[in-house]
């Protein structure tokens, strides 16, 4: 494969990356409900969540969760006020954090889903999970989050442009052209690969690649960190 043939990749992954974190970050400050999404007929409803992704979407939905999953990265000003709930894979979110915040809702991932039934026990919240694995979860994921916060025209919205943001372009390549693919991500002491079924392996495809990882894809917790 020709070094313009890997950068051309390797920009078209970063760019796809990119516009679709803008598409979940992206919001109008006119539609912003705070601390959250007033529902008709009822009082704010109260979400604790502790996914990234969904943060960013219920932000760009106009719904600010009274607490947030912890940063990994620089902070972003569109939720650096909001209070930052303490857990750790190994040990769940801090209970007695999340009965303070008397959350309504609470968003979870698969990562956390042994964790679910005392999240319900000690809150008496709803728990909704949400699994992000390819650019149409994504979409879907955020028309779901849409409907669970009585928001849905913001929630068509704003999978429209998810879907847009990182177009299909694998159809277009002919599988032996298609540049063969490894991707790793760093933990604190090791390296970790993508699995097969995993959001950023939907990009790799979606640029034309062929992803070579070979991860187990269904490990109850290594699947959810990849």
């Amino acid at each position: 494969m020709s070094p313009a043939r890997i950068l051309s990749l390797s920009v078209f992954l970063i760019g796809a990356a990119a516009l679709a974190l803008a598409s979940a970050t992206t919001r109008a400050d006119s539609s912003r409900a705070a601390p959250s999404a007033a529902i008709a007929g009822a009082a704010p409803l109260r979400i604790v969540t502790l996914d990234a992704t969904a943060l960013d979407m219920l932000i760009d939905l106009g719904v600010d969760p009274v607490l947030r999953a912890p940063a990994f990265g620089p902070k972003s000003e569109r939720w650096a006020d909001i209070p930052e709930l303490a857990y750790s894979h190994s040990v769940g979110p801090d209970l007695e954090q999340l009965v303070a915040a008397a959350p309504d809702l609470i968003v979870t991932s698969p990562t956390f889903e042994r964790f679910s039934p005392s999240l319900a026990r000690v809150t008496n919240a709803e728990l909704h999970s949400v699994e992000i694995r390819s650019i149409e979860d994504a979409a879907r994921t955020a028309e779901a989050l849409a409907r669970a916060v009585d928001r849905p025209t913001e929630g068509e919205r704003l999978a429209t442009r998810i879907r847009h943001a990182a177009p299909d372009h694998a159809a277009n390549i002919d599988p032996a052209d298609k540049p063969r693919v490894a991707v790793l991500f760093g933990a604190p002491n090791a390296y970790f690969e993508i699995t097969a079924d995993s959001y950023t392996a939907d990009l790799v495809s979606r640029a034309g690649g062929a992803l070579v990882n070979t991860a187990p894809a269904e490990h109850p917790v290594y699947q959810g960190l990849a």
